[in-house]
This record gives structure tokens, C-alpha cells and sequence, in this order.
């Protein structure tokens, strides 16, 4: 193999490789999640229909799930990017956005569930933090995680 070759596959590798180990500015620290909820059981009744929600502990502060078709589930830290407040994001049902109530709270951003946890007003400029999801229809178990070890 010549050099010229030899170059040309191995810089797209650090390139990649320097890239994706970028430090990211979002306020909001990473920390483990990995649970499962029961869709079964009775206190998750609204959850288990399409646009139900619910709120759990864990994450920074606090994990708001959303049911968007019955199948598809998503899942957000329940904390601003733009400060990372301790005071948890609350979901507007004729908004559906995650947003803070009162506005003393030092974030006035809000965050659309639909898009992913994008910003949809004000200032934040990060995305919510999503957490991953996946639903089996056999056991109506939803497991809520992330790839932190």
C-alpha cells in the first residue's frame, strides 16, 4: 500500500475521531439512567395512551416521558438548558412544550416535546436533554436509558 493510500485512511479517522470527542457547552451535566416502567399498572394509565405523560425521578431534575403514538415514547431531563435549574421544567398540554411556569426561575425558554426537546422561545441554546426509550407491545414494559455506564 502506498503512502498517498495509507493517508487517506487514516485521516478521516482522526478526523472523525477528534470531532466527536468535542467537549460540549450544554449546561446540563450527563448522568446515568436506566429504568423501566410497567405500562400495566394503574398509576401509569395515562402514560399508556397516546399524548399521556408522566413525570419520574432520576436525571438532573427529573425525567418527563411523553407517549406520542402509543409505541413511540420520548424522553427528557426535565432540566433548562439555558441555566440548568434546579426547579424542574413542567409540560403545557396546549403548548406541548416543557417550560417553566413562572419565569423568575431564571428560564424563560421552552421546549417543544415534539421536536425532540427543541428550543421553540427564548434564550436557551441547547436542545433538552433526550434519554433513550424502547417499548415492547408483548409486555408493556418502556425502558427509559442512556449509554452512560
Amino acid at each position: 500500500m502506498n503512502l498517498k493510500k495509507l493517508f487517506w485512511l487514516i485521516v478521516p479517522f482522526f478526523c472523525i475521531f477528534f470531532v466527536s470527542c468535542g467537549k460540549s457547552d450544554n449546561p446540563v451535566p450527563e448522568v446515568y439512567v436506566n429504568f423501566e416502567i410497567n405500562l400495566n399498572f394503574p398509576q401509569y394509565k395515562n402514560l399508556s395512551i397516546p399524548g399521556g405523560y408522566a413525570y419520574f425521578s432520576g436525571g438532573n431534575a427529573g425525567i418527563f416521558v411523553y407517549n406520542f403514538n402509543g409505541t413511540k415514547f420520548y424522553a427528557f431531563d426535565r432540566a433548562c438548558t439555558e441555566n440548568n435549574s434546579d426547579s424542574p421544567l413542567i409540560f403545557n398540554e396546549k403548548t406541548l412544550c416543557l417550560n417553566h411556569s413562572d419565569t423568575t426561575e431564571n428560564c424563560n425558554s421552552q421546549y417543544n416535546v415534539l421536536l425532540h426537546g427543541a428550543v421553540s422561545y427564548g434564550s436557551a441554546k441547547y436542545a433538552l436533554k433526550e434519554y433513550n426509550t424502547v417499548y415492547s407491545t408483548n409486555s408493556g414494559i418502556l425502558k427509559v436509558y442512556n449509554n452512560i455506564y
